[in-house]
């Protein structure tokens, strides 16, 4: 049974935050450490028990790293997509101005996903509503 926690774990880093709130994976395995040095040596942590909470913490490390992939996959994808919209005719709806008609002269990565510049305007796009090819006549 742990009596005191090490101020070194009370006080994790942000750098070593995970999505367990304040445990990080090297908090995790220095609070392991210190419970099995302040352990009651007679009635000893099970060590299956021990091994079981190991696994957990090692599925859920996973399951993060495969949620941020996912996410980064799923950035790329709406970046693909914002690119094939150069060129076509967008309207998209900008809070505080209404609705805005343009062509899509580029994208680029901003902070939130991608950003279509319409004639000149940075425009999210979430913020797009509609989107019509433009066809070239007389060609």
């Amino acid at each position: 049974m742990i009596t005191s926690i090490p101020t070194e774990l009370t006080n994790a880093t942000a750098a070593s935050q995970t999505g367990l709130g304040q445990l990080g994976s090297d908090t995790f395995l220095r609070l392991l450490v210190a419970q099995m040095q302040h352990q009651n040596p007679l009635e000893p942590m099970d060590g299956s028990e021990m091994l079981q909470q190991t696994s957990q913490f090692a599925n859920v490390e996973a399951m993060q790293r495969l949620t941020e992939i996912q996410g980064r996959l799923l950035g790329v994808q709406n970046f693909s997509a914002s690119s094939s919209l150069i060129g076509h005719q967008v309207t998209a709806y900008l809070p505080g101005e209404g609705e805005i008609t343009g062509i899509v002269q580029e994208v680029a990565a901003g902070e939130n996903g991608a950003v279509l510049r319409i004639d000149g305007r940075q425009v999210a796009l979430d913020n797009v509503i509609r989107v019509v090819r433009v066809t070239q006549e007389g060609g």
